[in-house]
């Protein structure tokens, strides 16, 4: 699994995804991100959501309980971890 920001220096979050898509398409991608995910649709980030290779988006602040909970839902776990209760 890569987490990473939706914008960073050099590249963007898409484009950083891609580019791990190429090398293993089996790889989870999920992008942090300030802008509100739903904006993300119209943004600069990517022309739609339904072209990119981007697993998941969260916006940040985010607490861990509620980063756990996304990362577990992406990789397809449930049972056996501690998920932290610290979001409000």
């Amino acid at each position: 699994m890569v987490l990473a920001d939706s914008w960073m220096p050099s590249i963007s979050g898409t484009q950083l995804a891609e580019k791990v898509k190429e090398v293993n398409p089996n790889v989870k991608v999920l992008l942090l991100t300030g802008s509100k995910v739903r904006d993300l649709e119209f943004s600069k980030v990517s022309p739609s959501i339904n072209d990119i290779v981007v697993d998941g988006f969260i916006q940040r602040p985010v607490g861990m309980g509620k980063l756990t909970d996304k990362i577990l839902s992406l990789i397809g776990e449930t049972k056996g971890w501690t998920i932290f209760k610290d979001d409000p």
